[in-house]
């Protein structure tokens, strides 16, 4: 997936003035998901019932992700490594499961 495709997906269905109010923050996100389909898949999910669902500005569920995803010692993706894809897909679900439970 190419970085704009992976920005797209990030945002789709998101308040368009409030995607384009963080622009610039999709494409580190991209970049930290390695462009993967599946795991930006599971991080727009967890944007969207933040944004769409919970009520939150797209700014503040940004932050939760990233926060949550940083408490879990992940920074980026390396493709190419198979236990770093293994750690980083448990994350990425650990963050949708945590919507579960509910905002913190």
């Amino acid at each position: 997936m190419i970085s704009r495709q992976a920005r797209e997906l990030l945002s789709s269905g998101l308040p368009p003035e409030q995607v384009l109010a963080e622009s610039a923050t999709r494409a580190p996100w991209a970049a930290r998901l390695g462009e993967s389909a599946q795991l930006l898949q599971l991080v727009y999910a967890f944007l969207r019932e933040r944004v769409i669902d919970g009520g939150d500005t797209l700014r503040q569920a940004i932050i939760d992700a990233d926060d949550r995803l940083s408490e879990q010692q992940w920074m980026a993706f390396y493709a190419h490594d198979e236990d770093d894809r293994t750690r980083v897909v448990a994350h990425t679900i650990n963050l949708s499961l945590d919507l579960l439970d509910g905002p913190n």
